[in-house]
C-alpha cells in the first residue's frame, strides 16, 4: 500500500483506517464542514483474526508475511 500511496512524495493530511473509520470520517466531516453521508452506518467486522494467525500461519510463513509487508507495517504503524 505504501508503494501505491507514496506518503514520501504526497503530504497527506489524513490516512484513514478501517479500524478507526468512525473517528477518521468525523475528522473528514469536520474539515469539510458537513457530513459526507447522512445514511452512513459502519459496523466493523470483528473476525478475531489477530488471535487466529498462530492457527493458520506457521512461524516461517508469519515471518515471510512480515517481511513482504514490512514497509506497510512500519509506514502505517502496525
Amino acid at each position: 500500500m505504501q508503494k501505491i500511496l507514496r506518503p514520501d512524495l504526497i503530504p497527506y493530511d489524513l490516512i484513514g483506517r478501517l479500524e478507526t473509520f468512525d473517528r477518521d470520517l468525523a475528522q473528514v466531516n469536520a474539515r469539510l464542514g458537513h457530513r459526507l453521508s447522512e445514511n452512513y452506518v459502519f459496523a466493523p467486522l470483528k473476525t478475531g483474526s489477530s488471535t487466529k494467525t498462530d492457527t493458520y500461519y506457521t512461524p516461517e510463513i508469519r515471518k515471510q508475511v512480515e517481511e513482504i509487508y514490512a514497509c506497510d507495517l512500519d509506514a502505517f504503524g502496525y
